[in-house]
């Protein structure tokens, strides 16, 4: 998963990230986001329309994967988000089965 951001936190006053790519690091922090322990990225939001400036352009411009969850996760709010028509195109959703194993699939 080198290659894509993932989105752990999407829902409430902040958005957390992480990725591994050394470049894709450089980025988040460029768009506000401040680095925290294992690869961690977090950008605090102050409004809904901020939050969905920031996914979206993410989504345009990179790799993107939603985590799975319950309780408004990240894949559940921008899958509501794409039904109000605020976000468009396919989603990638990542769902863990243990720590070492996972499914990715494309909404």
């Amino acid at each position: 998963m080198k290659s894509y951001i993932l989105i752990h936190e999407l829902a409430g006053s902040r958005i957390v990230g992480q990725c591994e790519d050394l470049k894709l690091q450089r980025l988040l922090t460029s768009l506000g986001f401040i680095k925290e322990q294992n690869d961690f990225f977090i950008k605090k939001v102050d409004t809904e329309q901020q939050r969905i400036h920031i996914i979206k352009n993410l989504m345009q411009n990179y790799q993107v994967l939603f985590a799975d969850g319950q309780d408004w996760s990240p894949a559940q709010l921008i899958l509501y988000y794409r039904d109000q028509g605020i976000i468009n195109g396919k989603i990638k959703i990542i769902s863990w089965q243990n720590q070492h194993k996972y499914k990715i699939i494309e909404e």
